[in-house]
């Protein structure tokens, strides 16, 4: 097998490990948490890890302004991967009444044209 590549397209990459997000438990629908946003890049795709470090009672996560539907809801202890094309936006949700909130861990590989 070959790989051709363009010299007329190049392709970045960036990346972070363990972000740290501490989110409100909240019931409303409409209090989402940004966690990262693609913010001008171009095409914009990559694969991301979410690991629930404290939960209230349920975290509900969102990509591109879509809820992602799970078999099983995401709950305290889970480490998930995702990959999106195109990733533009990640937003959580943690739901429950924890007074300390919930926190999460992002790791994030992030690919797009320059």
């Amino acid at each position: 097998m070959s790989c051709c590549l363009s010299n007329e397209r190049q392709i970045l990459n960036t990346c972070f490990q363990n972000q740290k997000y501490t989110l409100n438990c909240t019931n409303d629908a409409d209090d989402l948490t940004l966690l990262w946003e693609a913010d001008g890049l171009f095409n914009p795709s990559g694969t991301f890890i979410i690991t629930i470090v404290k939960a209230c009672f349920q975290v509900r996560l969102f990509v591109n302004d879509d809820e992602v539907e799970l078999d099983n809801s995401i709950q305290e202890g889970d480490t998930l991967a995702f990959t999106f094309d195109p990733l533009e936006k990640i937003e959580a949700r943690c739901t429950g009444s924890l007074v300390d909130g919930c926190e999460i861990l992002l790791s994030l590989s992030v690919n797009y044209d320059a």
